[in-house]
This record gives structure tokens, C-alpha cells and sequence, in this order.
């Protein structure tokens, strides 16, 4: 079983920022995945499931 490698804890303003740049139209094509990386990192998701 993957273990969880980082633990991310996000502010509740970052988390909003980080779902404004994902439903952002135009974004860089590099920041929106890293992002949902982020916030599901954050919620406590394993690694081997967030991709």
C-alpha cells in the first residue's frame, strides 16, 4: 500500500485560488494539473490515486 509522501496543508484562501485556476479558461497548460494535485493532496487522497 502507497503511503502518502507529502502532507499538504492548504489555507483556506489558497484553496480557493487553487479552484479559481483550475476553472480558469486560460491557464498554463502545466499549472492546472499541479493544482488538482494540490487540492487532492490536500484533502488526504494517496498517491497512487490521484492520478
Amino acid at each position: 500500500m502507497a503511503a502518502i509522501k507529502y502532507k499538504v496543508n492548504l489555507t483556506d484562501e489558497e484553496e480557493l485560488q487553487l479552484e479559481a485556476l483550475i476553472h480558469k479558461e486560460q491557464s498554463a497548460a502545466r499549472s492546472q494539473p499541479q493544482a488538482r494535485i494540490l487540492l487532492k493532496a490536500a484533502a488526504g487522497i494517496q498517491d497512487k490515486d490521484m492520478i
